[in-house]
């Protein structure tokens, strides 16, 4: 479906269609790929690091905030 809505903006009137949106989805396959060995790489190397019982604790507790403050938001925008 992201392929459907997002890439057609990208393909001029006259072009070949399907070559062209194969082309798009392959660089975003590719850049994807590329994006996530990275991620991949980096949390391999601080692993030991980020399973410290307190730095664990420290990363709950920072995502369950923002998770939280999402939360009150949405509620105060629904609530005007």
């Amino acid at each position: 479906m992201f392929y459907l809505a997002f890439l057609p903006q990208f393909i001029r009137p006259g072009e070949w269609v399907l070559g062209k949106s194969v082309l798009l989805a392959g660089i975003h396959w590719t850049e994807n790929v590329i994006w996530l060995s990275i991620v991949t790489l980096l949390l391999a190397r601080v692993r030991s690091w980020i399973i410290l019982p307190r730095v664990k604790r420290g990363i709950e507790a920072t995502t369950g905030a923002i998770l939280i403050a999402f939360g009150a938001r949405l509620a105060m925008e629904r609530a005007r």
